[in-house]
């Protein structure tokens, strides 16, 4: 009787790694795709910061 609950704590061992494994695989798959999405804002951030000055320049060059 005992190596059957020898048995069962094993394989609820097993069980809990692999879902803990799971879970960290998918914790790392969530902080990749979140530095990618801040990536891609900080990206688009810049480039309409650089439009936003070549249109101050333009009005300015219309002013004078």
């Amino acid at each position: 009787m005992g190596s059957s609950k020898d048995a069962r704590y094993r394989e609820i061992v097993a069980r809990m790694r692999c879902h803990a494994e799971a879970e960290a695989a998918d914790f790392v798959a969530r902080q990749a795709e979140a530095r990618e999405r801040a990536e891609r804002r900080a990206t688009a951030r810049a480039e309409a910061e650089a439009r936003a000055a070549i249109e101050r320049e333009r009005a300015v060059g219309r002013a004078v």
